[in-house]
């Protein structure tokens, strides 16, 4: 979102999800405030959306579902922020008393000195809807029953298929995962350190579960790797953190989460390199050369390869991390993307950030898989 005055200057506003149809109404979730809230805009009986995608309906409610409608399908960004702007302008016109009320009635409550990844994944949602009556627009409260959209996931076990769930691993309740940092934290997402049964680990977690790709992916890709290990496929340092275990929503029995080893050390984009000694730069080299060669060994592909997704532990060994799939720009080319040459072209670029000689190489002891 840009920053409108009338807008930013006042309030603190995060935009998480957008849901529109044809018109038949819409509905935003987003944080005012630090308090999450659903609102759900339905038509107006006078409302005359024709074909054309024009909104010939003076009530703000048309208004908005017309907005939130092309919000959803444009695929410009300065446009997708404008259109953005002046649908919470117009919600703030009509309800921004009520906005703060629900909000600052969140913030009077006492804060919990541990937030568990239920709290996180599924924060406490005020539910809101926007109507016209007798001329005048207000935003007044509604049943979670009446949202636009359903906000409860479903249950959905056909997306499990893709992979054997290890009946050996643990599977965890949401609620039994304190969160201690987080990382990452987007559209129902987030990437986060936590501890289950006092161990520390990382948690990558969806609300929707594996209906998120990049959670399925690192699933089946540490999966992939967890079963090569144990059955002795790979002989040589898999230099991967292991998948530890599952997160299920309470409710829908989803898998929403996994847990896998937490690192101690530093992104190998975050150090210095020219005060590394060059023999520390080949030996790293080597052994994410060594690894990436490991995944493709068992048809694992690293994906989203690049320095920052590397880490060097406390023992000075690197480890590969993300297998979320995507890709970054000036490392992997986008048609390469999910590749076994996007994966060489990524430790390419590698070697040469830390400036090593790539004919060179460097002996390893032989180990186990870690």
């Amino acid at each position: 979102m840009s920053d409108s005055g009338d807008i930013s200057d006042m309030d603190d506003i995060d935009v998480y999800q957008i849901h529109a149809g044809d018109g038949d109404g819409a509905g935003i979730l987003f944080d005012f405030n630090g308090q999450r809230i659903y609102l759900s805009v339905l038509p107006s009986s006078s409302s005359r959306l024709d074909r054309r995608d024009q909104c010939n309906s003076e009530l703000l409610e048309d208004r908005i579902i017309h907005l939130l409608g092309r919000v959803t399908i444009t695929e410009d960004m300065e446009e997708y922020e404008a259109i953005l702007d002046e649908v919470l302008e117009l919600i703030l016109e009509a309800g921004r008393a009520t906005l703060r009320e629900a909000a600052s009635r969140n913030a009077s409550a006492c804060e919990p000195n541990e937030q568990d990844l239920h709290s996180l994944l599924y924060p406490l949602t005020i539910t809101l809807g926007l109507k016209t009556i007798s001329g005048k627009a207000s935003i007044d409260p509604i049943p979670a029953s009446e949202t636009y959209t359903d906000l409860e996931p479903t249950r959905d076990r056909g997306m499990e298929q893709d992979f054997d769930i290890d009946t050996s691993l643990p599977q965890y309740s949401p609620k039994d995962v304190i969160v201690l940092e987080t990382f990452v934290r987007g559209s129902g997402s987030t990437v986060s350190q936590v501890l289950a049964e006092g161990r520390e680990m990382i948690c990558r977690a969806q609300k929707d579960g594996l209906l998120d790709p990049t959670l399925e992916n690192e699933l089946v890709a540490l999966q992939k790797i967890r079963d090569a290990c144990q059955s002795g496929q790979s002989r040589s340092p898999m230099h991967v953190p292991q998948l530890l275990g599952y997160v299920r929503h309470d409710g829908t029995g989803n898998i929403i989460g996994m847990l896998r080893d937490w690192v101690s050390g530093r992104s190998l984009s975050k150090i210095d390199l020219a005060a590394t000694a060059a023999e520390r730069r080949q030996k790293w080299a080597l052994q994410i050369r060594q690894t990436v060669e490991q995944l493709h060994g068992i048809d694992v592909v690293w994906g989203d390869g690049k320095a920052s997704n590397v880490i060097v532990d406390d023992e000075d060994q690197t480890w590969l991390i993300d297998f979320g799939g995507g890709w970054t720009e000036g490392w992997v080319d986008e048609g390469l993307a999910g590749t076994v040459d996007g994966d060489e072209q990524a430790v390419q670029k590698i070697l040469d950030f830390l400036g090593v000689d790539k004919g060179r190489r460097v002996s390893m002891p032989t180990m186990t898989c870690l």
